[in-house]
C-alpha cells in the first residue's frame, strides 16, 4: 500500500518591499486562474481592491450583486480558494468589543503578454517581392 502525502498548495509569495512584480511559476499561474475564474471570486477580488472587510458585510454585497442569497459556508468556500491562491487573507480588527474577521486583498495582480513569436517569412526577407514571389514559385515546381 502507497503512502499518500499531502502537498501544500503553493501560494504567492511577496518580497518585504512589495514594490516589485513577480511572475508566477505554472503551478501559482494555475491557482490564481481557478481562483479567479469564477465570476463570485472576481467580484469578490475586486470588491476588496477599496478596503478591506468583514465577511458578513461581503456576504450581503455579494448577495445583492448576484441577486441571491450566499450562505455563510458557500462564501467560506470561495474565500478559501482566493486565500490558496494567496490573493487574499484574514486578519482580526482590534478595534471594537468583538473580535472581528476582516477580509483584505494580500496581493494585486496584472497580466503582462509579451509576444514570443517567430516573425513571418515576409518580415525575414530582406529581398524584393518579385524575388519573394519567384522564389516561392521555384519551390512550388520543385515539389
Amino acid at each position: 500500500m502507497h503512502e499518500i502525502k499531502k502537498t501544500e498548495v503553493p501560494r504567492l509569495v511577496l518580497k518585504p518591499t512589495m514594490d516589485e512584480w513577480q511572475e508566477l511559476n505554472s503551478q501559482q499561474w494555475g491557482h490564481v486562474t481557478k481562483a479567479l475564474a469564477n465570476p463570485v471570486r472576481c467580484a469578490i477580488y475586486d470588491r476588496l481592491r477599496e478596503s478591506p472587510m468583514r465577511q458578513s458585510v461581503l456576504a450581503q454585497y455579494i448577495s445583492r450583486k448576484f441577486g441571491t442569497k450566499f450562505s455563510s459556508a458557500l462564501l467560506r468556500h470561495h474565500l478559501h480558494l482566493l486565500e490558496d491562491a494567496g490573493l487574499i487573507d484574514f486578519e482580526v480588527n482590534p478595534r471594537g468589543s468583538k473580535r472581528v474577521k476582516m477580509v483584505y486583498r494580500k496581493a494585486d495582480m496584472r497580466v503582462q503578454l509579451r509576444s514570443q513569436q517567430k516573425p513571418t517569412v515576409l518580415e525575414e526577407a530582406t529581398k524584393t517581392e518579385e524575388e519573394f514571389v519567384a522564389e516561392l514559385k521555384n519551390a512550388f515546381k520543385k515539389s
